[in-house]
């Protein structure tokens, strides 16, 4: 028995962050929905307080929550088209893949 030693572990090949079960299109779809006017409560919430939703800012430029949800949606639908073509940006590419913010790659100055 000591030759079928057994070890017990979870792989993950998945992103960093991501949900299971949750695609990002769906992601898209959500805010689709809220910009032509049939998001439910929940999709609402999520589009407000979720990583890649909408900010308060966008609302208040737009005008409203369905103009800035359409806006993001658009832009999202953009971007996964361009990864998806590989005619993304490596910026573009990392939110995409949600491994890191390009602004963590830049050096930053610390004052001595």
């Amino acid at each position: 028995m000591q030759d079928q030693e057994v070890y017990d572990f979870l792989e993950h090949f998945g992103v960093k962050g991501m949900q299971w079960g949750v695609r990002r299109d769906n992601r898209v779809e959500s805010l689709a929905k809220i910009g032509r006017g049939e998001g439910s409560l929940k999709d609402k919430t999520k589009a407000i307080l979720g990583p890649n939703g909408v900010t308060v800012g966008s609302i208040i430029k737009n005008k409203g929550l369905k103009e800035a949800a359409q806006k993001r949606a658009d832009k999202l639908t953009e971007r996964n088209y361009k990864v998806r073509s590989g005619e993304a940006s490596v910026k573009q590419t990392l939110a995409y893949y949600g491994g890191t913010r390009f602004t963590d790659l830049i050096p930053t100055r610390t004052k001595n």
